[in-house]
């Protein structure tokens, strides 16, 4: 048994370990690698589709799991971390896959991509150097996503250049290094405060917050596309009595228009949009229209207002 002491959870004793079974290795599809610039190796490199690994580690720790004679409740099932971070993760292209969809070579194909790749990354990479800067604006950061042709592609890899969590590399080069940077989602908050009409999908009054839906509004290109009109969600934060107006607006299925101030988010889940409420456009005609939509659901709930006045 090895005694050790782990920085996290303390001393400890490492009493069983296994490696995952040779057999089940052997029955798992794997992808050989048969490099086509060199000579062709009697012992082809081989990658295990990533799920299937992920079962194969499944499988050995429940092998432990099962034959533990210390008890769950004192005892932990992992991996040792030193090994975990020689792992890597790779994406390989397959030739006979490649073939059926063009009769370009494998290599070549690859070269290809990744030229293209690295060509989209640059104007990416050029934004992630302006970051720490703080000279970053949410329209900048937009019209360089929106110029690329794959925007779910380029909101994630800015957003893997701003964190750099994990190092990446396409083909030779590596494009993004592993740092010890924040853990927090990327942000850049509008220049200037856009003028939306919006309509409230769910409150949060606990937290005076609320998620409402953008339906239109007054030069919003630079901040929002076409497609986000009746979509793009608005997280509206920190509304304090302004969250009754619009728990009413959702209640009776009314739109409301509002001067915002916008703070785009890149998420793991893609893009997300935070929003502030400056003010509400023409407050006294939006109320007149909930005290309107209510007596026209419940008649003479303002009788008695209305013979005092």
């Amino acid at each position: 048994m090895i005694s050790e002491n782990c920085p996290v959870h303390g001393p400890l004793v490492v009493t069983m370990k296994s490696k995952a079974s040779s057999r089940s290795l052997k029955n798992t599809s794997h992808h050989e690698i048969l490099s086509m610039t060199k000579p062709l190796s009697d012992s082809p490199q081989r990658i295990t589709p990533l799920s299937q690994a992920v079962d194969l580690l499944n499988q050995t720790a429940k092998v432990l799991k099962q034959t533990n004679i210390h008890g769950s409740q004192a005892t932990l099932t992992g991996i040792r971390t030193d090994q975990l971070e020689n792992l890597e993760i790779v994406v390989a292209l397959i030739e006979q896959k490649q073939r059926s969809l063009d009769h370009t070579s494998v290599d070549e194909h690859a070269q290809q991509d990744k030229q293209a790749a690295l060509a989209r990354m640059a104007p990416l990479q050029a934004l992630a150097r302006k970051a720490p800067l703080g000279r970053l604006d949410a329209e900048t950061v937009l019209k360089t996503i929106w110029s690329d042709p794959d925007q779910t592609f380029a909101v994630h890899s800015l957003r893997q250049l701003l964190l750099r969590k994990n190092s990446l590399s396409i083909g030779d080069v590596d494009v993004v290094v592993e740092a010890d940077a924040s853990a927090g989602n990327p942000d850049f908050d509008g220049k200037r405060s856009y003028s939306v009409e919006m309509s409230a999908n769910s409150i949060k009054s606990d937290v005076g917050q609320a998620t409402c839906v953008l339906q239109s509004g007054e030069q919003l290109d630079s901040i929002f596309s076409v497609r986000d009109l009746g979509h793009r969600e608005l997280h509206l934060q920190e509304l304090g009595d302004k969250l009754l107006p619009i728990g009413y607006c959702m209640l009776l299925d009314l739109h409301f228009k509002a001067e915002i101030a916008v703070q785009i988010v890149l998420t793991a889940k893609g893009l997300s949009y935070k929003c502030s409420l400056i003010r509400f456009n023409k407050e006294a005609e939006l109320l007149a229209s909930i005290r309107r939509a209510i007596e026209q659901q419940t008649p003479g709930l303002f009788a008695a207002d209305q013979a005092g006045d």
